[in-house]
């Protein structure tokens, strides 16, 4: 049996810091992204699905705004969430006080 760590390796945990680093570049975040997924794709269920709520924070452009509100829905990338709204709240700095927190 491997030890319990062996489930986080080098090519993992290095997916991960890639990914977490800001970037700009569109389509190296999306290559960041499907790096993570594939290095995460072996990972236990317990680690890759939850059942209860789950939250993310964004930030929309005015464009983004009115598809949301015509289409009700959003182009999707891979993104950070969490379990828990006060991590969801503060993450990055925070949401803008002149902002509100949609939970849906």
């Amino acid at each position: 049996m491997p030890p319990p760590d062996a489930e986080f390796g080098l090519e993992l945990l290095q997916a991960i810091s890639d990914w977490q680093r800001d970037c700009d570049d569109r389509d190296l975040r999306a290559r960041r992204g499907q790096t993570l997924k594939e290095a995460a794709a072996n990972l236990p269920v317990r680690y890759r699905q939850v059942t209860g709520r789950c939250f993310r924070q964004m930030s929309l452009d005015s464009g983004n705004l009115w598809r949301l509100a015509t289409e009700t829905e959003l182009p999707e990338a891979i993104s950070s969430w969490s379990t828990s709204f006060e991590v969801v709240k503060w993450f990055k700095g925070g949401v803008p006080r002149h902002l509100h927190i949609l939970v849906f």
